[in-house]
């Protein structure tokens, strides 16, 4: 009797009607596993805005990654959101973060995370890649080394100082003049030696690694089996070059604790944020993600 009830079912106009609906939403609730979050992060001095202005953001977009939302920190639990964070899933999305960069690298990395964790959540079961430029990959590897967020599946890092800068240390030294030689700066640019002195700590964090610095320590620490690219600019003999990190310094294959686990890439550009970046990045996370 069930039997015959089932199959009476099983051919009812109905049932018809309502098969394709059922694989509809299956298949919705395939895409929604199968989301992909991108979240990028400026460098010194700078702010989401760097993004946009390059022009990246847009050649993001153009790659088949939408805009998301911008994060920024600050308020009681650390992180304000400078528009909702989307709640539809199964996209390829990517999110612009502000944080403060004259803080210490240390207390940067611990805003970020929360950033993250808070943009994890409203994703959850999500893998999420985090893209940081210049110091901002710096201070992105220190939340990957921590380890606390197990949806971070891979890092790409652009012009980031990974072994130091030497103009990092000659900005420290300049910081730190003594009495009355500081005098001399203070008078020629007033206002940014201010902001150099106030952001000394956070500086020689950038210095080159060697036993006793940030770099040298972050560089030996554990790294997670995760997706490491390093976008270099182009080495010399390029007319175009980075002036303020070394090549060498931007390749996460020369970091003790990844080395011949990462992926570099090279690019004829200076340190800044660039419209070709957001091509390259694009094309780099379109291979790692399941395209629909």
């Amino acid at each position: 009797m069930i039997d015959a009830l089932k199959k009476r079912v099983n051919h009812s106009p109905m049932h018809r009607l309502l098969s394709p609906l059922l694989l509809t939403l299956l298949l919705s609730f395939n895409n929604i596993a199968n989301a992909e979050i991108a979240i990028l992060l400026h460098g010194l001095l700078g702010s989401s805005n760097s993004w946009e202005r390059s022009g990246a953001a847009d050649a993001l977009q153009q790659s088949g990654w939408e805009r998301a939302g911008y994060i920024r920190g600050g308020g009681p639990n650390g992180v304000l959101l400078a528009q909702p964070l989307r709640t539809n899933r199964g996209n390829r999305i990517f999110y612009l973060v502000d944080f403060p960069t004259l803080i210490p690298l240390e207390q940067q990395s611990d805003l970020l995370e929360k950033m993250i964790t808070r943009i994890s959540n409203n994703h959850p079961d999500e893998p999420i890649y985090l893209v940081g430029h210049s110091a901002g990959g710096i201070v992105a590897r220190m939340v990957v080394v921590h380890n606390r967020i197990p949806a971070i599946k891979g890092l790409f890092t652009i012009a980031s100082p990974h072994l130091g800068s030497p103009y990092a240390d000659l900005a420290y030294d300049l910081a730190t003049l003594p009495y009355p030689l500081r005098l001399l700066p203070k008078i020629v640019a007033n206002k940014k030696y201010k902001a150099l002195r106030r952001s000394r700590t956070m500086i020689k964090g950038l210095s080159l690694a060697k036993p006793g610095t940030l770099l040298h320590w972050l560089n030996l620490q554990p790294h997670p089996d995760i997706h490491y690219y390093s976008i270099i600019r182009r080495q010399p003999p390029s007319k175009v070059k980075d002036a303020l990190v070394p090549y060498w310094s931007q390749d996460m294959n020369n970091i003790p604790a990844i080395r011949r686990r990462g992926t570099t890439l090279s690019t004829h550009a200076s340190h800044t944020i660039s419209y070709e970046d957001g091509i390259l990045l694009g094309q780099l996370l379109n291979q790692l993600v399941v395209l629909p």
